[in-house]
């Protein structure tokens, strides 16, 4: 299942040319190899594909690696070279030691993830990890690995936030737990759990081609607030929306009974089953996870993440979002220079990603999957999509088909592959 994550990448593929700004504050720890030596204790460091010139409190060797700790990281920043017995430190395990981690195990796969992606952090973060990890009995490798990711990102090292976090690393399709979840809440004789079922039913009976039938001009029209309709309806903007009922321009009845994920926190306080309980705060972490996830700014540009429930007539099936492009003075990403691409498992395709890039209204459509290109499908399909793209005053350029293997799109997780025949067609442009 494609598990698609956020990367600086311009629209049109093109990565972004900006240099990469690496602040450093006084406590961090990273690993780098020192490249070049200067007079009065000026190095150049290699810290992955960055460069950066620091004042050193120790002599060392030019090639070798060394873990560092930031004294000062205003101006030239002052770096302090770990050691242990007077042995300069370059491996995890010694690193470990050093700092006075428990868990060694553990420790060593954090700080192992953390090398390799380059990341800088401190020894508190990774103690706070480590406590959480501990807490809720978490040592696997996914565990560890949605860890890593939370200090990457930022995020609040917290047993919610972890809960979260680690729900959108799991296996199960967001659509998968919500068919679990709606089975057993329609037991439950319960107000709440009777209008969670209510809003459930919509995400997942709502049918993609009936809803706008994918023919010219609906889509236009129908597609984005079809998109915002069902982003709501799951509650991706209840946070905003308790702003706005805080400041009195919202009821609360619409803030409370017609959002899933405000309905899923007031079951928690209901007289249901603890399986309920337990299934809906799985729900509850899905749905912030994703929300955690959603948007990452990278100078003018945006990117934006949504994951949605989709129905493809009596398929049910798991849709991914990506937008990027540069955001206007309205809010909204630029139309003429921007990119959509949509991750997708299909009934028929199975895996399959659509990567849309539009320069000066100029489309180019790269579809990947792992069957053979069916010619004779896009032939057929391509003069109707040049037509309904022409009428919005686009200009299709090109439709290549594409091996997943192929593809320039961060990922993570496994690709299932699929067999190399042609076996249907599930979308009808």
């Amino acid at each position: 299942m494609f598990q698609p994550s956020i990367q600086t990448q311009q629209p049109g593929g093109v990565p972004a040319q900006q240099s990469k700004v690496v602040n450093l504050k006084e406590g961090q720890l990273f690993q780098g190899e020192i490249t070049k030596l200067f007079p009065n204790q000026l190095a150049t460091l290699k810290v992955g594909r960055m460069h950066l010139t620091a004042k050193l409190e120790a002599a060392l060797t030019v090639g070798q690696r060394y873990w560092f700790e930031v004294k000062d990281g205003k101006g030239i920043p002052k770096l302090k070279v770990l050691t242990d017995n007077q042995t300069k430190l370059a491996s995890n395990s010694n690193l470990v030691q050093n700092l006075g981690l428990p868990l060694k195990k553990e420790s060593e796969m954090i700080l192992s993830q953390l090398t390799a992606k380059q990341t800088l952090f401190t020894r508190n973060e990774v103690m706070n990890g480590l406590q959480i990890l501990k807490q809720l009995n978490q040592s696997n490798p996914n565990a560890i690995q949605t860890m890593v990711t939370m200090i990457q990102q930022g995020i609040p090292l917290t047993q919610e936030w972890f809960l979260a976090s680690h729900s959108s690393n799991q296996s199960q399709s967001f659509g998968e737990l919500l068919s679990q979840l709606v089975a057993k809440l329609r037991v439950a004789d319960n107000q709440v759990a009777n209008q969670a079922v209510n809003v459930l039913n919509q995400l997942l009976k709502t049918d993609v081609t009936e809803n706008f039938g994918f023919n010219a001009g609906q889509v236009s029209r129908n597609a984005g607030s079809f998109i915002q309709s069902i982003a709501s309806l799951i509650g991706y903007d209840y946070e905003h929306d308790v702003a706005k009922f805080i400041r009195g321009e919202m009821g609360k009845e619409d803030l409370t009974s017609t959002k899933l994920k405000a309905l899923l926190l007031q079951l928690q306080q209901q007289d249901i089953s603890m399986e309920m309980k337990n299934l809906s705060k799985e729900v509850i972490s899905r749905i912030t996870a994703y929300q955690l996830t959603a948007h990452e700014q990278t100078g003018a540009y945006h990117q934006f993440l949504l994951h949605l429930p989709l129905a493809l007539g009596p398929f049910q099936t798991d849709a991914t979002i990506k937008w990027e492009g540069k955001r206007e003075e309205n809010g909204e990403l630029d139309p003429d220079h921007c990119r959509i691409v949509f991750y997708l498992t299909l009934e028929k395709l199975e895996e399959t990603m659509v990567d849309v890039q539009v320069q000066n209204r100029v489309v180019s459509i790269s579809i990947y999957n792992e069957n053979e290109k069916p010619e004779a499908l896009l032939k057929h399909l391509i003069p109707t999509l040049q037509t309904h793209l022409s009428n919005l005053q686009y200009l299709l350029s090109t439709v290549s088909w594409k091996k997943i293997s192929d593809a320039q799109v961060k990922t993570s997780g496994p690709i299932q592959q699929s067999s190399s025949t042609y076996k249907g067609v599930d979308i009808r442009i």
